[in-house]
């Protein structure tokens, strides 16, 4: 099982390497928003 913390650090991983490598529309004052 993946408890709700390691779910949330890979979603919140997923978003900054998506917006690193230009596949995301978030900016990264954005992605900082949405993941804390």
């Amino acid at each position: 099982m993946v408890s709700k913390y390691d779910y949330d650090m890979i979603v919140s991983v997923l978003y900054l390497t998506g917006t690193e490598n230009g596949i995301s529309d978030f900016t990264p004052d954005d992605t900082r928003l949405l993941t804390y």
